[in-house]
């Protein structure tokens, strides 16, 4: 058999074919994905306005009484990201607790870098929190 440069490329264009093909992932179903949290949706779709996601979110009582909430924000870009965040916390009736606490605070997050932002509520009534971010210079 003659070893043409048309065979070869022929040949060449099939093993790319195959090895692409083995390459393709199995397909994910929608009831196999693991439950979304409501609340991390609701963050990853406010930190995705500075390019940042929310990878996890978790809200636990302290030893004083007072609920601790730690959000997980990762970067998954090329370059830093400069942003500024503040919490705000609510009673049981969706009332906003006034506090000193609520003071924005600026960041600058790595690339490729994740880090874990946490707040303690200013009372022991406080229910639920919120996170308020922006762009920074």
């Amino acid at each position: 058999m003659k070893i043409t440069p048309t065979r070869i490329i022929f040949t060449m264009l099939a093993l790319c074919a195959i090895f692409l093909a083995s390459c393709q992932s199995a397909p994910v179903r929608a009831d196999d994905a693991a439950p979304i949290d409501p609340k991390q949706q609701m963050l990853d779709e406010k930190f995705a306005k500075v390019y940042l996601n929310c990878v996890g979110v978790r809200v636990s009582p302290t030893r004083g009484g007072p609920l601790q909430a730690q959000v997980d924000i990762a970067n998954n870009r090329l370059s830093h990201r400069n942003f500024a965040y503040k919490f705000d916390w609510y009673d049981a009736s969706g009332n906003l607790i006034p506090s000193q606490l609520a003071v924005w605070k600026p960041l600058t997050l790595p690339s490729k870098e994740t880090k874990t932002l946490i707040s303690i509520a200013p009372s022991p009534d406080a229910m639920d929190f919120d996170i308020t971010i922006r762009k920074s210079k």
